[in-house]
């Protein structure tokens, strides 16, 4: 018996559906299936990308497209449409059915299909996205060109029946995939759960599209102030705040003038008074007032005393906050304890492990503990960069790091060791199968197969 070497195993095939496992093989960083023992099942070498097996059938992307196979690596489903599931991770087939796509003319098509490569939705203009966590119902979103790109939305169920059909209208859900909004212009909106059971209906502030709801109350808006009704609609606090957020372990963000605060689910302040005041996760609160910053919990207790010049909550890091005092970054852990302390011209987030810090002036690496990883070698970007932008550079994305070094971009990876030379004038998307780079203004793409 042959056994092969490979990089990795994905960390979501723990199940090992169809008793394979996906592996990428060393050297060549290919795709491939391997059965408990090692041995070589399914041969994908040409594949871009490729998702575990779940119910019977994985995800592949070619060059021609994106199909599915069974567990003989025969196809199902031929490579014909752009993504199946691609919102999803590697969290697919969820219900035993996934939206697939594909470009037209400019325009996005989608597709509801079930394991079998069937399609219980025909491809149809739009987009069709999963809005409840746990049933099998889709949104479908048109932009009519016709009408200056006009929003139109509808509902769909699992086995391809309208609900509601495609109108002139918002359909929004909460974050957590439990409630529906339906809102259209001079009619009002109405709330729905995931049983598609009606819960109110009132007439909508404009510009309101977002559902606040958790721990069984929704925030909503009527004559310019929010209160909250719970899910029989019934009203439990009075609409007299001018904003409200969802409840979160039994505690919600309220501002009444400037005043920001936490409320407990019987309107009882449990907090301070603040300038500004936000969530930033289960436990902690940034707070603001007058022109500086700390951290609270959720019972109103102050975790970090207001004497931080900022503080920069990265939803996406590795749960430390970045603070600064007296011009200096450091950080704090998600118990508000200072884990580095502010020594730092600059940091981006934590991401795998390593934050972009800058010091004299140049940008290195370090980690959690304050070690070095990789020196502090690099030039600032070479302009100006949104925040997305700097997020997606100096920072480990799917395990390399964008930088600059004499006045070009180029790659490295998490050891500070170069995976192009410095040459590029730009670098723009970054995945685990191509970097777009610019030189010269032209745009190319590099495979990172065999990395």
């Amino acid at each position: 018996m042959v056994f092969l070497a490979f990089d990795h195993l994905d960390a979501y095939t723990g199940s090992c559906d169809e008793g394979l496992f996906l592996a990428q093989l060393k050297p060549s960083a290919n795709y491939a299936f391997l059965d408990q023992y090692g041995s070589l099942v399914i041969d994908l070498s040409d594949a871009l990308m490729v998702k575990p097996f779940r119910h019977g059938v994985a995800i592949v992307k070619t060059y021609d497209g994106t199909g599915l196979i069974n567990a003989q690596g025969a196809w199902v489903l031929e490579p014909t449409y752009e993504d199946i599931d691609h919102l999803r991770g590697f969290d697919v087939f969820q219900f035993h059915r996934a939206v697939a796509t594909r470009y037209q003319d400019g325009q996005i098509y989608s597709a509801l299909i079930d394991t079998t490569g069937k399609e219980i939705i025909p491809l149809t203009q739009g987009l069709l996205t999963p809005i409840f966590n746990h049933k099998p119902i889709y949104t479908l979103t048109v932009f009519d060109a016709s009408d200056n790109n006009q929003l139109q939305m509808g509902i769909y169920d699992g086995d391809g029946r309208v609900l509601i059909p495609v109108k002139d209208q918002l359909i929004t859900t909460d974050d957590n995939g439990e409630i529906a909004k339906i809102c259209r212009a001079d009619q009002g909106c109405i709330l729905l759960d995931q049983n598609f059971h009606f819960i109110t209906e009132w007439m909508a502030e404009s510009g309101d599209s977002t559902v606040r709801y958790g721990n069984g109350l929704i925030a909503i808006k009527q004559h310019d102030k929010y209160g909250y009704i719970d899910t029989h609609g019934r009203v439990i606090i009075e609409s007299v705040y001018d904003d409200a957020q969802a409840f979160v372990q039994g505690v919600a963000v309220v501002r009444s003038g400037d005043a920001w605060y936490l409320i407990d689910k019987h309107n009882q302040p449990i907090s301070q008074v603040y300038d500004g005041l936000i969530r930033y996760d289960e436990r902690l609160y940034i707070a603001e007032k007058l022109g500086k910053y700390g951290i609270i919990d959720r019972d109103g207790k102050v975790m970090q005393p207001l004497s931080y010049d900022e503080i920069k909550a990265y939803i996406t890091g590795d749960g430390l906050l970045a603070v600064k005092q007296h011009g200096l970054w450091g950080f704090v852990n998600r118990d508000a304890k200072m884990v580095i302390k502010p020594q730092y011209q600059a940091v981006n987030y934590f991401a795998d492990g390593l934050a972009a810090t800058k010091k004299n002036h140049k940008w290195g690496f370090i980690n959690s503990n304050n070690q070095t990883v990789i020196d502090f070698i690099y030039d600032e970007p070479l302009k100006d960069m949104s925040l997305l932008e700097f997020s997606q550079a100096y920072a480990v994305t799917d395990g390399v790091i964008a930088v600059v070094k004499d006045g070009k971009w180029g790659i490295i990876d998490t050891q500070g060791v170069a995976k192009t030379d410095f040459i590029y004038d730009e670098i723009g998307l970054i995945d685990k199968h191509f970097i777009m780079v610019i030189k010269d203004g032209q745009t190319s793409h590099i495979t990172r197969k065999g990395w």
